[in-house]
């Protein structure tokens, strides 16, 4: 895919998603008014086509076309620019908090505050990460939450250099993953089981993208679980600090 393309995917993924869901979160207010019952067929109608459109955005553009273009991008094209972590978790937030209300799901994420504000990366491919992860854990989450948390690994005391290794975990509280699911579960379409690969999105396909896109960061992805008892999805980067935040570490 070309670079154009990938700039309008990129643009559409935003501009987007973005206002539909704050369209469904207004739908969702005004459905506690006062309302006629012509109204409130209407209201109703608005809402179900919102919610189809907001499902189709997600699973063509999240899910398959957006992120294949971000795996077919070649490592030398990985950005380094500076980006705000909090920021990017919160972006990520916003797009499926509508998603999570509606489930009476609670979305939390917690920052070391040994890490610094801004780091050096790429932060679109991050996001992809991170969109791919939480999606799924809210799609199999019933009850309780997801959070994310973002921790630093210690390093050898004689490292000068100016990069930290960073940690992300996304914890659900879902219906968990046997021990076979867990072996398969980052192999390109070689899922053990039918269910592993409908557990996950029809093919796995989100979760194999996740891996290869982490891979290309330079890190690593596993996963914690327990049947019944939830999930961690565990990402290992490592992340450039900014000179002046490295000094004052």
């Amino acid at each position: 895919i070309d670079d154009a393309k990938k700039k309008l995917l990129s643009r559409i993924n935003h501009e987007i998603r973005t206002p539909m869901n704050g369209i469904m979160g207004m739908v969702s207010l005004l459905t506690e008014t006062p309302l006629t019952p012509e109204q409130k067929e209407y209201n109703e109608t608005i809402r179900n086509c919102g919610a189809s459109l907001l499902l189709t955005i997600n699973d063509i553009l999240l899910s398959d076309v957006l992120a294949h273009a971000k795996v077919d991008s070649n490592s030398s094209e990985l950005e380094q620019k500076e980006f705000d972590l909090r920021n990017s978790i919160e972006e990520v937030f916003d797009v499926f908090a509508n998603q999570a209300a509606q489930k009476d799901i609670e979305l939390v994420y917690q920052v070391d505050h040994r890490i610094p504000a801004h780091v050096i990366g790429d932060n679109s491919r991050l996001r992809q990460v991170l969109m791919n992860l939480l999606e799924n854990s809210i799609k199999f989450t019933k009850q309780g939450g997801v959070t994310i948390t973002v921790s630093s690994l210690k390093r050898d005391a004689t490292d000068e250099s100016d990069v930290v290794v960073l940690q992300w975990s996304v914890q659900d509280t879902g219906i968990g993953l046997t021990p076979e699911q867990q072996a398969n579960l980052f192999k390109a379409y070689a899922q053990a089981e039918v269910s592993t690969a409908r557990r996950f999105g029809g093919t796995g396909l989100g979760l194999m993208i996740c891996r290869q896109l982490v891979e290309l960061m330079g890190g690593t992805i596993t996963v914690q679980s327990q049947f019944g008892q939830g999930s961690t999805f565990i990402v290992t980067l490592p992340r450039r600090m900014q000179e002046h935040e490295r000094q004052a570490a």
